[in-house]
């Protein structure tokens, strides 16, 4: 399995984190790869090892989740279709060592989006947007449809839209026909955002597969202003990924770390902390969440 290596300029190690300061360019391509800084707990979590950065970009504050998954290493969507609860909770009971919120919110606290876990339907979705799954043999970010007809084996899959890198291109700037002129959703706002490097596509389970899991704080003034689609597909692509979606955002956003207490953490959380700053002042309770599980 090759090594995913990490270029990064401006880098500070602050004890579980990696910070890259505001000075770094955009044109530095700051990266959080497992070959950054390791976190790894080999009694608990199985030897799970991942990468957790915080830098400021574009007028906003961002925290990347980064992990190799394969083997049991895999991102799960959590939760029960007609419950809601705190994503800290939720991400915590279920055994996740960091992760974020998920899809958005459809009517009866479902999911809008299709949604599997362990190989079996949670919810059949109310459209059929963007996707991420994993099959056992990497994982995939793209439409719905084809995804789950490509891959009937698909062992867990939740939703998003819209889709924000497709191929290495940025499509964040595509307008849909129905966006209106006056819809906040495309607006800066505090986004979540789930992205796989090219390697992850290929079907082979020996390629290194590495998926980057991403908020950005909004809505707080010179603090973090929020990004708008083609910011968001612009710094997925600086970190490195070949496709990417946005899931739920807004007050949602969210990113949770089990136990430690990296510097980046701003508020504690049922067991550990949130590292980054909700735009409510406080968790809102959402029905799906996405966690990286060993």
């Amino acid at each position: 399995m090759r090594r995913v290596k990490a270029v990064v300029a401006g880098i500070a190690l602050l004890a579980n984190v990696v910070t890259i300061h505001p000075a770094a360019a955009v044109s530095s391509s700051p990266r959080c790869t497992p070959s950054g800084l390791t976190i790894s707990d080999r009694t608990r979590f199985g030897g799970t090892s991942y990468s957790i950065c915080a830098f400021r970009w574009s007028g906003s504050q961002i925290r990347v989740l980064a992990a190799r998954i394969g083997g049991s290493t895999r991102f799960v969507g959590f939760g029960t279709p007609g419950r809601d609860t705190f994503a800290s909770k939720m991400l915590w009971r279920g055994g996740a060592v960091a992760g974020t919120n998920g899809d958005f919110v459809a009517p009866g606290k479902s999911t809008k989006n299709p949604w599997y876990r362990d190989g079996l339907q949670i919810a059949a979705g109310i459209q059929a947007g963007s996707t991420f799954i994993e099959d056992g043999t990497g994982a995939y970010v793209g439409p719905a449809q084809r995804l789950y007809a490509d891959h009937p084996d698909v062992t867990d899959g939740f939703g998003g839209f819209p889709r924000v890198v497709e191929d290495g291109v940025n499509v964040g700037s595509l307008t849909p026909p129905d966006r209106g002129g006056d819809n906040p959703f495309w607006d800066a706002n505090p986004r979540t955002a789930i992205g796989v490097i090219r390697g992850c596509e290929d079907g082979d389970i020996a390629t290194s597969c590495v998926v980057y899991l991403v908020t950005v704080d909004g809505r707080q003034g010179a603090y973090s202003r929020g990004v708008e689609f083609p910011a968001l597909g612009s710094l997925m692509l600086h970190l490195g990924s070949w496709d990417a979606m946005n899931t739920d955002g807004g007050g949602s956003t969210e990113m949770w770390m089990r136990r430690g207490k990296p510097r980046v953490c701003e508020s504690d959380a049922p067991g550990g902390c949130i590292l980054d700053r909700p735009s409510t002042g406080e968790e809102r309770t959402v029905v799906q969440t996405i966690g990286l599980v060993p």
